[in-house]
């Protein structure tokens, strides 16, 4: 016996990571491909190099304060944003992740309800009594035609034991 929880073994939960990790897949692979662009595109490095400014006034020095070239300005300006975007995109990401998790779970569960109603209805069928049916509701696609098929099944060996009774 596995020592994973029961409801890990699930067809919902599956299905619910695998359309998480798509999803995530999917825009980290965006988010990525945005910072690189912008990393290749801007020239982005911390403060090189800085120098330190009096201010004058008849030879007494009234102001002092560390300046830096305009470009040097522009690279430290272009690095910080590409530092706070790649702290905004993982914490983006990551809430991405989550909520992934949770629309995954949901839309796996409505995508599921038809295959456990099918599942309890077979489950109150015996072998004395094969009138009851499945009767799916509901849009006509893959799961409504099994239920159907099985229907159509029951049906068939209801009519066979009548036969033979």
């Amino acid at each position: 016996m596995s020592s994973r929880p029961e409801w890990t073994r699930t067809i919902r939960f599956r299905l619910t990571v695998t359309y998480s990790l798509l999803l995530f897949g999917l825009a980290a692979l965006v988010v990525g491909g945005i910072y690189f662009g912008l990393s290749r595109s801007l020239d982005a490095q911390p403060v090189a190099k800085t120098f330190d400014v009096q201010k004058q006034y008849r030879g007494i020095t009234v102001e002092s304060f560390t300046a830096a070239e305009v470009s040097d300005v522009e690279r430290v300006v272009n690095y910080n944003t590409l530092r706070t975007l790649r702290l905004y995109s993982a914490g983006t990401l990551a809430g991405l992740f989550v909520g992934s998790l949770g629309i995954g779970w949901w839309l796996s569960g409505r995508a599921l309800r038809p295959v456990r109603g099918i599942a309890a209805t077979a489950e109150e069928i015996t072998a004395t009594d094969l009138s009851r049916r499945i009767r799916l509701g509901g849009p006509d696609d893959e799961l409504r035609r099994l239920a159907d098929t099985l229907d159509g099944m029951l049906a068939r060996l209801d009519d066979a034991f009548a036969a033979q009774r």
